[in-house]
């Protein structure tokens, strides 16, 4: 009988462990979680979807603050994707209590969908006004005397350099103003619909 040369054991004993990890890996992923479930968890590892509503960078990490439209998280994420208002993002991480409330530590994101792809109705935002409060977006419609209006709905727009009557689409963020409760768009720029 022949005896199994050594090359050939420690291969197999490699391919086997790598088997193994990469079953462990996946078992071992992180739960996924609302934003609520995410701050009663301090301490556990675990996955959140949500919409970014403010970002700021800094030098090696970034502060973010996550929705998911009735619930708000704060987070640190490292610098890497480029990350920016109004984007979903699926994020993992360490749960932990700041100053102020729960933060997640965030060690993998990915952007889900990039809000600045995405071309709103007035009607979408309307639907869920505070799913999107906050969040950069891009909105087409009907420009008519400060409003823009489409698919059934309409949202007031403010800034400074808002769009003539007529076909537009229209940057902005889309924020609550306490003063009239109403959401509008700040304009940050705009370009007649072709």
């Amino acid at each position: 009988m022949r005896r199994l040369s050594t090359d050939l054991v420690l291969a197999a004993l490699a391919l086997a462990a790598v088997i193994l990890l990469t079953i462990l890996a996946h078992g071992a992923e992180p739960p996924r979680v609302t934003l609520a479930g995410a701050a009663a968890r301090e301490g556990a590892r675990v996955e959140v979807e949500a919409r970014v509503l403010d970002v700021r960078e800094g030098g090696r990490a970034r502060w973010m603050e996550l929705t998911d439209g009735a619930h708000l998280l704060e987070a640190f994420a490292p610098p890497a994707p480029r990350v920016e208002r109004g984007d979903l993002v699926r994020a993992q991480g360490i749960v932990s209590r700041g100053e102020r409330a729960m933060v997640l530590s965030i060690d993998t994101l990915q952007v889900t969908l990039a809000t600045a792809r995405v071309v709103r109705s007035p009607a979408e935002l309307a639907a869920s006004p505070w799913a999107f409060d906050g969040a950069r977006v891009v909105v087409e419609g009907e420009a008519r005397a400060g409003m823009l209006v489409g698919g059934g709905a309409r949202v007031g727009l403010r800034g400074e350099d808002l769009p003539r009557e007529g076909a537009v689409v229209v940057t902005g963020v889309f924020r609550y103003r306490e003063n009239d409760a109403s959401f509008v768009v700040w304009v940050e720029s705009w370009t007649p619909r072709s």
